[in-house]
């Protein structure tokens, strides 16, 4: 989740970037695939563990003429997330509901009577975010969500009354509205969580010359940050044929030392501090070489 949260913060930020950054990470579309497939296993695993729960409470929804109680999930079917780039923006994450079941007790009121039964919805819907970045006060990256909407492609009550009709329509626009502003509200509080800074590796407490640079191209995304110390290193090396790699890195030597001795320096110890930071590369192989003042790292898959 947090490498997934990560990607989602590429909008093109680059005010007062230095020609040579120190650490810098780019990501090619074999990457972007791997993230997608990565948030497949996370949707396969949750439908996975809904399955043996068997259902879940939902809040009760209400007005000021009916009202649904003991609301459960009780059937959920998660197709395949998509993952697509949106240029100068961030990126678009689709996750269809091929299938979605909900039963709940339902009480409407007609002048001075209550009637009661049992209802049973059934949908199907698409979550669609965009997710970009935003500047914070001290100067680092947080993840915001651009956009948020729900599409229902399906949508159907049955209240076991066909008197009711007028009142399932009610509830079909109250229900949608609900879910819609639940999810995205989830979704803010997903991104509001994370703090990028966090998650890059050998960056722990490093003074930053200036702020962290974010670009999001058509065929890769771009994420640059520099330290104060490694004002007078020599240029980057320019990588041969790193559009064929997932991901590759480039970070120098006085950036690592941020957070590693000389001593601890060493080819495994650069390559698990990266692994730890990034859980998508955990089961990746990852190749270092040396070059002048920097250690080049690239996730092969």
């Amino acid at each position: 989740m947090l490498v997934f949260l990560f990607l989602l913060s590429n909008l093109q930020l680059t005010d007062g970037i230095s020609e040579v950054p120190t650490f810098e990470i780019i990501i090619y579309p074999s990457g972007i695939k791997k993230l997608e497939d990565s948030l497949y296993d996370r949707i396969a695993k949750l439908e996975k563990n809904f399955t043996e729960v068997g259902s879940v409470a939902l809040p009760d929804v209400s007005s000021s003429n009916y009202k649904l109680r003991n609301m459960q999930l009780t059937e959920l079917g998660l197709d395949r997330p998509e993952v697509q780039v949106i240029p100068d923006t961030g990126l678009r994450i689709r996750q269809s509901v091929s299938k979605c079941t909900v039963k709940a007790d339902w009480e409407i009121k007609v002048l001075f009577f209550s009637h009661k039964g049992e209802l049973v919805i059934s949908t199907s819907f698409t979550v669609d975010v965009i997710g970009g970045v935003e500047y914070t006060e001290k100067g680092g990256l947080a993840i915001s969500d651009k956009s948020c909407s729900v599409t229902f492609h399906t949508f159907d009550i049955n209240l076991h009354n066909l008197l009711f009709s007028t009142a399932a329509k009610l509830m079909k626009e109250k229900i949608t509205t609900t879910v819609e502003e639940m999810v995205c509200e989830d979704v803010g509080k997903s991104f509001r969580d994370v703090s990028i800074m966090d998650h890059i590796p050998f960056a722990k407490g490093g003074k930053f010359e200036s702020r962290p640079s974010i670009i999001f191209k058509a065929d890769r995304i771009e994420f640059s940050v520099r330290l104060t110390t490694d004002s007078n290193i020599n240029p980057m090396p320019v990588l041969d044929n790193a559009e064929k790699r997932m991901i590759c890195m480039t970070v120098s030597k006085k950036f690592i030392g941020n957070t590693l001795s000389e001593t601890e320096m060493t080819e495994d110890t650069i390559i698990k501090t990266v692994k730890k930071s990034l859980p998508i590369l955990k089961d990746g192989d990852i190749d270092l070489k040396e070059i002048g003042d920097f250690f080049v790292l690239c996730a092969n898959y």
